[in-house]
Parts: C-alpha cells; sequence; structure tokens
C-alpha cells in the first residue's frame, strides 16, 4: 500500500485493520504505537469488525497494565485468554468496555530497526486457537507495519535535512557566509549556495580549483596560493583576506580553511568564506576617522598643552607675585613687631600700653594672613615636602587646643577632647596635621557663638603597618547652608560675603588645610546644619610605631584608687572620667557641688575612700574653690588630693589655692595626656623626669656595642660638648676632630669603629672629607653617618653621593642618635679587651636634681623649647644653663657681625653663620633664633632682598639680646666645664696662662685666640664667670676690653 511506503502509519493503520476485519473472522483488530518512554500504549486505530466501524480507545498505562508491555524478542506474539473471573479483564474492562465479552488475545509486537515500537492486535469474543499460521501471518502484519514505521522515520530525517539545509542556506544568505569542500584524490569542489552567489556563479555549476582561482584578485592569487600551501603542508587552520571579482566589482572576503583526511582517507580540505565587503568598508572609514580623529586630538592635546602652559605660568607668575609680596610685607612687619616688643619694654601709660596691644595684635593677624598666602605659593609650586618623623598625636592635640584655648576662654566656650583608643605614637608629619587641626579648631572658636567645640579622634581602619586616623572638630557654631560647602575649601573663599564683614578672615585657611590633608593621603570634609552647628573632619593615613612615648609615666600606683569627678556638664563629666578610668582609677562622678560633698562625706571617712578629687571651676551655685572650702570645714579623716579643673587659671592666685588646699590644676581643654602629667606629679614622677629619657629603649642593643671608638667630626664647641654627653652616656669612647682635614689625619692615625661626620665646617667640610676617608686603604667599610643641619632630602642625597652611610639632621635627638649607631654599628664590640663599664644610667649625684628654682627660671625663657634641651644633657639643668650662657656669649654679637658682613656684600659670610647659628640654636632647643636663622639661610641662597635680609638679622639681634637678659639671673647657677673647684695646681697652671695670653693682648695678637680655645675648661675652671666674659671678648676681638677683664681676673687669682 501506498500508505505504507509514504510513512502514513494513521492511514496505513486504518486501511490494514479494515482490510483484516473484512476478510478474517476476527471482531476486533487494534493498532499501538509505544511511548516514547514506554510507559503506554496510545491507540492509533481500533476496529470494530461487527459494526465495520474505526474508533479510537483511551491509552493503555503499562505501569497499571504491565501485562501488555512485553515485547519479547525471542517471541513476536504474546496470546491473552480471558474470562469473566479472571482478575485481569475484570481490572482492563472496568476501564476498556470493548473488552468486555472478549475470550483471546493475540498481540504482535511491532519493531522498527531492532527496537519496539508499537503493537497490533487481534481479539476473538468466542474460544479461539491460534494456528501456527495464523500468528505467522499476524507477525508478518506486524513487520509490514514495522516497514510503514521506518519508513516514517526515514521520511522524517530527509524532511528535518531539508528543513536543516533550507535554514544554513537562510542563515549563511543572512550572515553572507558559504561553505566548501575540496577532494585533491577528484580534484571536486563543492560550494553551498551562498557561496556560487557571493562569487556571481550560477549554483551547480561544475567548480575547480583553477575556476575558484580565476575569481580571485590578480593581485591576492599567489599570496593565497602560497598561504593555501604552507597550510596544506602542515596540516594546520588557516585564515586569510582578500579579493574576489564579481561583474567587474571588487568584494572583500574572509576564509578558514582546515585539512583533513575523509571516510576513505583520502586528504580534503573544507572552510568557510564571508563576504566582509561591508565590515570591511566600513573599517576603512573608520580608519579613516581615526586617523582625522587622532591629527584633531593632537592638534587639540597641543592647543591645551598650550593652555595649560600659559595658565601654569600665570598662576607661577601668581604665586611668585604672592610670594614676594608677602616677603615685601613681611619684612616691615617683622621691625614692627620687633619695635613694638622693645617698646612695651620701656616706661609707658596704660593708654600706650594698650594702643602698642592693639598694634602688636592687628601686625600679628597680617602676619598670619601674609604666612597663609605663602603657604599656598608653597603648594602649589609642589615645595612643600612632609617631614616623617614618630610623634605623639595626643601633644600634637594639645599644643592645638593651648593656641585656641584663650580666645575659646574669652568667648566662654568650652573645648572638649576625646581621643578614644588611638595608639600613642605614629610615623607622620606632626607639624602639618597640627598645622590642619589648629585651622579647623580656629575656625570652630572663631564662628561658635555660644555651646563649645569637641574635637574627636578615632581608629577607622588598622592595618599591618598603617592605620587611618579620622579627626573631627564639632561646633555649635552657626553652621552653613548647603549651597556654600562646594566652596568652603577654595583659595580665598568663605561661606558668603556677610561671613567675611562679620568675623573676618581670608579663608585660605580651609584651603591650605584640604591641599595638606591631600598632600598626606587623607581626604578632608564637613557636614553642617545652618544654626546648630558643623562637623569638620579629616582622615589621614599614617605608620603605626613601636616606640613608646617620651612622656610617658608609669603610674601603676593608682591602679584601683578611687576617684571622684565634679562637674556640671556631662559632656566634659564623662571623657575626663574615662580618661581617668583609662590611668586605672575608679571614678565616680557627681554633676553638683552638693552631690559630690555628699558622695565624699560617706567615702572618705574610710581608708579606702576617694583618693583624688577632680573638681571644675566654675559651676552655677557653688564653684570649684567654694566646693573645696566646704570639703576642708567637714574636716574629713582621709581627705583626697585636689585637682582644680580650670580654663580661668590666670584668675587663680597661688596664695588662693594654697589656702584652698588645692594639690594641682588641670588646664583646659582636658586632654589624656594632660591628665597623664598631673596625677604623674601626685607619684613624684617630675616634668624632667619623663620627658627627660635616658638611651632606655635602645639599652639591649647598645649593650652589646659597649667600648666602639666613635670618631666625632664637629666645628661647633656647643655641639661638640652636647653629642659627646649623648655617646659618653651609653659608653663610648668618643674622639673629636675640627673639622674635615682633621679628621682625616686621625683617621690615618687610629683606627675607628664609626663617624658621625658634620657636613659644613671650615678648612675641608664633611663631604670632601668623607671622600678623602673612603680613598684611605681599609676605611672603604667604615660607617659614615651625615650631621647637618639641613634636613631636606637634596642634603641627604649629596652625603650619600659622598660616600656616607646615611644621614642625621640636626639638633639631634637621642632615640635618632643611638638608632642610627646601632643600624650602622656591628654589635660584636663586646668582645674587646678593654670595654668601659655600662652606663645606661648616670650615677645619682646631688646635682643631677634640678632645683625648683632653676626649673622655674627656664621656664621663662621666651622662644625655647627647654624640655628638648634637657633631654639632650639627660635633665642635667646646670649643664644646660652653662651651655645657654656659653651660647649667649659665643653668639651674642653674631647678628652685628653679619650685619657688617652683609654691608661688605660678603654674602658667604653671613651664610656661614648662619648656618652656624641655626645649628646651635636647635640643639640647644632654642627654637626662635633657630627659625629665624633658617629664615635668614634661605634668604641668602636665594640672592633675597637686603632690605629683607637686615630685617631678618634686626629679629635675630633682638632674639639674642633678650636671651641674654633672661639668663643674667641665672650665670652663677651653670655649669659648662664641670669638676668642681679649681685645685691649687690647676690655678697655677691658669695663672701661667693668663700672663703669656696678658702679653698677646698688649701687642693685639691674635695668637691669643688659640691660646684662649685650648685651655677655655681650665681658664673657666679657675677664673669663673670673669673667664666665660674673656673668652667672649676675645671670640668677637675686642682686645682692649679683654685686656680690662684679665687685668681684673689675675688680681683676684
Amino acid at each position: 500500500m501506498e500508505s505504507g511506503i509514504n510513512g502514513d502509519i494513521e492511514r496505513f493503520s486504518r486501511e490494514i485493520t479494515a482490510l483484516l476485519g473484512k476478510t478474517l473472522p476476527v471482531e476486533r483488530v487494534s493498532v499501538w504505537r509505544l511511548s516514547e518512554d514506554q510507559t503506554r500504549l496510545d491507540n492509533i486505530d481500533y476496529y470494530l469488525s461487527d459494526e465495520k466501524t474505526h474508533m479510537a480507545v483511551e491509552p493503555i498505562d503499562l505501569g497499571e497494565f504491565p501485562v501488555f508491555g512485553l515485547f519479547p524478542e525471542s517471541r513476536r506474539f504474546t496470546v491473552f485468554k480471558l474470562n469473566s473471573e479472571n482478575s485481569i479483564i475484570k481490572k482492563v474492562s472496568g476501564h476498556y468496555r470493548k473488552l468486555r465479552g472478549i475470550k483471546t488475545i493475540l498481540q504482535c509486537s511491532i519493531f522498527a530497526g531492532g527496537r519496539p515500537v508499537g503493537a497490533i492486535s487481534f481479539s476473538y469474543v468466542r474460544a479461539h486457537e491460534w494456528s501456527n499460521e495464523e500468528t505467522a501471518f499476524f507477525c508478518q502484519v506486524a513487520d509490514q507495519l514495522g516497514m510503514a514505521f521506518i519508513n516514517r522515520e526515514r521520511l522524517d530525517a530527509v524532511e528535518a535535512l531539508r528543513l536543516s539545509e533550507a535554514f544554513l542556506n537562510r542563515a549563511q544568505r543572512v550572515a553572507k557566509t558559504g561553505h566548501w569542500h575540496y577532494d585533491y584524490q577528484t580534484g571536486k569542489l563543492t560550494w553551498s549556495d551562498e557561496a556560487y552567489r557571493m562569487f556571481g556563479i550560477p549554483v551547480e555549476t561544475p567548480l575547480t580549483f583553477r575556476r575558484f582561482l580565476h575569481c580571485v584578485h590578480p593581485d591576492d592569487r599567489d599570496k593565497l596560493v602560497q598561504e593555501y600551501t604552507a597550510a596544506r603542508e602542515a596540516r594546520t587552520t588557516y585564515e586569510l583576506t582578500y579579493r574576489i571579482m564579481v561583474d567587474g566589482e571588487i568584494y572583500w572576503v574572509n576564509e578558514n580553511s582546515e585539512f583533513d583526511l575523509d571516510v576513505k582517507g583520502n586528504f580534503v580540505s573544507m572552510g568557510t568564506v564571508t563576504d566582509i565587503t561591508e565590515a570591511y568598508t566600513n573599517y576603512l572609514e573608520l580608519e579613516n576617522y581615526r586617523s582625522r580623529l587622532e591629527e584633531l586630538v593632537d592638534i587639540r592635546t597641543k592647543e591645551l598643552q598650550a593652555a595649560k602652559l600659559e595658565a601654569d605660568n600665570a598662576n607661577q607668575a601668581k604665586s611668585l607675585f604672592l610670594s614676594n609680596m608677602s616677603h615685601e610685607i613681611r619684612t616691615p612687619m617683622n621691625a614692627v613687631l620687633g619695635y613694638a616688643h622693645l617698646m612695651k619694654k620701656g616706661p609707658l601709660t596704660q593708654r600706650q600700653y594698650e594702643q602698642l596691644e592693639k598694634l602688636t595684635g592687628a601686625a600679628q593677624n597680617l602676619l598670619s594672613i601674609i604666612n597663609d598666602i605663602l603657604d599656598i605659593s608653597k603648594i602649589e609650586a609642589h615645595k612643600i615636602v612632609l617631614d616623617i618623623t614618630d610623634f605623639e598625636p595626643a601633644r600634637v592635640i594639645d599644643r592645638a587646643c593651648a593656641i585656641v584655648a584663650d580666645q575659646a576662654v574669652k568667648k566662654d566656650l568650652n573645648i572638649l577632647v576625646d581621643t578614644g583608643g588611638i595608639p600613642p605614637v605614629l610615623q607622620g608629619d606632626d607639624r602639618r596635621l597640627g598645622q590642619i587641626l589648629l585651622n579647623l579648631l580656629a575656625n570652630a572658636v572663631k564662628f561658635t557663638d555660644k555651646g563649645g567645640v569637641t574635637i574627636k579622634v578615632r581608629v577607622v581602619e588598622k592595618r599591618e603597618a598603617q592605620v587611618l586616623l579620622r579627626f573631627e572638630v564639632i561646633d555649635t557654631g552657626i553652621g552653613i547652608e548647603p549651597a556654600d560647602i562646594p566652596r568652603l575649601f577654595s583659595v580665598f573663599e568663605q561661606a558668603d560675603v556677610s561671613t567675611t564683614r562679620r568675623y573676618g578672615g581670608t579663608g585660605l585657611g580651609l584651603a591650605i588645610s584640604k591641599q595638606l590633608t591631600e598632600l598626606m593621603g587623607g581626604q578632608i570634609g564637613v557636614t553642617s546644619v545652618p544654626g546648630r552647628g558643623s562637623t569638620f573632619y579629616v582622615e589621614i593615613p599614617f605608620e603605626t610605631s613601636g616606640k613608646l612615648p617620651q612622656s610617658i609615666a608609669h603610674l601603676e600606683p593608682l591602679e584601683g584608687k578611687k576617684a571622684i569627678v565634679i562637674d556640671d556638664a556631662p559632656d566634659a563629666r564623662e571623657l575626663l572620667s574615662e580618661m581617668l578610668e583609662g590611668f586605672g582609677l575608679s571614678v565616680d562622678a557627681a554633676s553638683s557641688g552638693n552631690e559630690g560633698l555628699e558622695m565624699l562625706k560617706r567615702s572618705c571617712r574610710r581608708p579606702d575612700g576617694y583618693r583624688y578629687l577632680i573638681v571644675d571651676f566654675r559651676m552655677p551655685d557653688m564653684d570649684g574653690v567654694e566646693t573645696v572650702r566646704k570639703m576642708r570645714a567637714m574636716n574629713l579623716p582621709y581627705p583626697p588630693e585636689i585637682i582644680m579643673v580650670t580654663a580661668y587659671s590666670a584668675q587663680l592666685s597661688s596664695e588662693g589655692l594654697v589656702e584652698a588646699g588645692i594639690s594641682a590644676v588641670l588646664e583646659k581643654p582636658v586632654t589624656p595626656s594632660k591628665v597623664n602629667d598631673t596625677l604623674a606629679g601626685f607619684l613624684g614622677i617630675e616634668k624632667w623626669k619623663k620627658t627627660v629619657k635616658g638611651p632606655m629603649p635602645f639599652k639591649k642593643e647598645l649593650k652589646g656595642r659597649l667600648g666602639a671608638h666613635l670618631l666625632l667630626v664637629e666645628d661647633n664647641e656647643i655641639n661638640q660638648t652636647v653629642t659627646v654627653e649623648l655617646l659618653n652616656a651609653v659608653g663610648f669612647q668618643t674622639s673629636i676632630a675640627q673639622n674635615g682635614k682633621e679628621a682625616v689625619q686621625m683617621v690615618r692615625e687610629t683606627p675607628f669603629d664609626l663617624i658621625l661626620m658634620d657636613v659644613q665646617m671650615p678648612v675641608m667640610d664633611g663631604l670632601q672629607a668623607t671622600r678623602a676617608i673612603r680613598e684611605i686603604p681599609g676605611m672603604e667599610a667604615v660607617p659614615i653617618i651625615g650631621v647637618t643641619a639641613n634636613a631636606f632630602e637634596e642634603d641627604r642625597r649629596k652625603c650619600i653621593a659622598a660616600g656616607m652611610n646615611d644621614h642625621l639632621a640636626k639638633p639631634v635627638k637621642p632615640e635618632i642618635l643611638y638608632s642610627k649607631i646601632i643600624s650602622w654599628l656591628p654589635d660584636a664590640h663586646m668582645l674587646r679587651d678593654e670595654c668601659p663599664p655600662e652606663t645606661f644610667e648616670r650615677p645619682c649625684e646631688k646635682n643631677d636634681a634640678p632645683s625648683a628654682g632653676i626649673l622655674a627660671k627656664l621656664g621663662k625663657l621666651e622662644g625655647f623649647d627647654t624640655q628638648s634641651g634637657l633631654r639632650l644633657l639627660r635633665g642635667d639643668c646646670a649643664r644646660y644653663v652653662g651651655l645657654l650662657t656659653q651660647f649667649s656669649d659665643r653668639h651674642g654679637r653674631d647678628a652685628a657681625r653679619m650685619e657688617e658682613l652683609l654691608a661688605l656684600g660678603e654674602s658667604e659670610g653671613v651664610l656661614r653663620i648662619a648656618h652656624a647659628l641655626k645649628g646651635v640654636a636647635a640643639t640647644l632647643g632654642a627654637v626662635r633664633i633657630q627659625e629665624q636663622a633658617e629664615k635668614l639661610q634661605c634668604l641668602v641662597q636665594k640672592d633675597g632682598e637686603k632690605a629683607e635680609m637686615k630685617a631678618e638679622i634686626a629679629g635675630l639681634a633682638c632674639e639674642l639680646s633678650q636671651l641674654k637678659e633672661a639668663l643674667e639671673p641665672m650665670r652663677g647657677e651653670g655649669n659648662t666645664a664641670g669638676g668642681g673647684p679649681a685645685t691649687p695646681e690647676e690655678k697655677a697652671e691658669a695663672a701661667a696662662i693668663f700672663e703669656k695670653m696678658d702679653a698677646l693682648l698688649s701687642h693685639l695678637d691674635t695668637a691669643v685666640n688659640d691660646i684662649m680655645e685650648d685651655s677655655k675648661d681650665l681658664l673657666i675652671k679657675a677664673a669663673g664667670r670673669a673667664a666665660e666674659i674673656l673668652d667672649g671678648q676675645i671670640q668677637e676681638y675686642e682686645y682692649r676690653e679683654a685686656h680690662k677683664t684679665l687685668e681684673q681676673i689675675r688680681k683676684s687669682l
């Protein structure tokens, strides 16, 4: 039948069932298809012979009736004999009514390609025995149905192939991609329809490789053949882009090919070819556009560079103008301030003094503005370099708060400090951090009329060697409008014109803070609510440090002691309580004097009661002093030590404090470092003992270097004294050379373990000396550390280039000096035969402890960091006073000498004196003199204006004069030479020297300078202060005055 040949299974099944039902005596004939998952039999046709009708019945679920799913390969059929009592027919007839009355069923399996695909069933309603002929015949019918199934699958596959080919052709047409196949054995080339279309050849046209090459552009044929041949021989894939000719038009195609063997083992190649004409044309256009764009970008870049250069030049001109104008204004301003200071010392009426105060305030304000302009100019010119050192952030905050404290007091504002758990020591530029915090604090105080200012510090992020700190300055001031915030950090900008008019200022502070913060790798910002206040914040990364704070005090004895804080301000009370608890105290708090008195009454009747009372000075109802007096009146058995907290210490007389029984005053704003210092005082830990520390952190490392022989090359006697003191303190043997030439000679004669080399010296400087030493056989590896007052990177590079191993900036800090020595000096010196005893701890002599009188006088020295100077001398106040006196005598006329040299045009001489003055001043902590000498040095180096130099020299003269005046009351307390009174033998030796000097002074012979220099210590020991005066006069070549002084000395001896 045709339907079976065509694979029309449904039609073929109907034809077969009808034919069999009419021809054979069977009541039922049905054809079933096995589902793909083989879980059911789906009915294709069900023929009723007696009714001569076709119908469809429900599928048979093989899970429920598995007996119908048996398709044995060895047996082609299955016979079912049924009766009314049969469990199968009972169950099946419940679902399939047409099966009722059937007695027997023959089910023949239909196979297609060896797999079951369905079944054909024959049923009788009477008993019937199936003969072999019948079963064979019906199995043949099943095979015919199997052929129909096979034909259906074949036709479906052909149709799928046709559809796939049509889809491929359509896809190739859309993608403009054809494919091809080439048989090397037959030379037959086969193309897809799209390949024919692409090359402009009619489909089905016989093809050869030669015909294909004829289509390729003549200029591309050789290249294509070479590429194709090479790929074929290597049996690799290849890709090639070439041109083809179609009806005289040029098209671009891209070909991809690979080589293989077919099923017969013949060598074949196949590949694809894509029409890329449109894409390639677009590519060429894009290339053209790109080329034109590059030309345009190049032109625009050059224009922008020219514009930037012009803008930079304009900006540099502006910065230079601002810098020059600032210097021009600064010179007379320094003179104004200097003369105003001098005038204040003379007899003045009250009105004149007030006028001078206003003049000084106005000049200082103008000078502050000028300094800000100079800072902006330096930042824009990239001339500011960060100075990274170890520092204590708490002390930086202290200094910034101290500067704004007076202004806050005048406005009755509270300044609170909350430092949280920040590290005690960090590495960074503390001066720039202090400048940023001071700007923010000053602004907060300026724009706040009531309430207070809080500075809060927190650790934002902590890594292995770095910590990110967030500093917040919170005020309760006027606030800032949101629209004004973006302009806040711009140069010369304030929130609005009315702000400038009401509060003054230039707006430079925040701009400087922003640029410094970014220079330090941080960020700055602000949040604000108008009328309620602002929060300015900076986040800056710092390196962590393993060093201990220099000002740390051991407060372990306070652990567990009880304290009470009385303060009406909740925030201040809470912060102070937290600080005290941080030092190990057990703290209670009261919000008023009366509440505190009740708590004291209950606690201080026992020995374990409150040990410390910390009370605020200004409180409503009952102030701090009154609270203390009432407590004293209670006659408590165990009264506490009393600490008064106040921002108004100037209003408290010492007599009033003593009378009230107040033990100490804690200055506001209260910080942990101030609390540390105050509590240390109760434990007998004097401030100088805390801040003037010896080399204990390096004790272990230095012990391994005991007895090492060091050479100090230094021309300044004061610097020699201080450095030798530091070196001898840790057990080093120290020799001194006065200049580079002397050092080279000493190195030739004596082996040294390490050399400390000053850079700027007469006769031969440190760089020349280092080069000469390196040329001495055996001295190539001796460590040489350069020491200079110039702490710039350029100076460090010069030292290294000359052959030095490291660089040390003046003033020499003990911990840095020891650290450098440890880094470069091997620790094998402990094996020396002759090692001096350990001297890490100085013997506690009677004159080591500074008297309260000397400390008080030192504290009155303006422009001096006396703690720094004392630290270098391990707290020896008498020695420090002696060196200050020596400094004043030696350098008292430096300003006059520089003025004379300047008038003669001897700028090199001025530079030399300024540099020496700067170095010695730094060593002794003479901060103001050091800074002024450094300014003068910079002016000379930059060929500044003479008028400006004169002003700086005048300022130096003023500072040196003030120092001399301040030291007069202490001249008898100093000790430069040490060693006690002179022995009779020493006096006799000194008298002989004085006699020789008398003859030389009579003839104005300069040889007296050398004698004085060589015998100075002995002469001062014998004649005391008079010999010091004589030394100063000789150094200044005042021989006639010196001769008079010498006559008096000889008479006294």
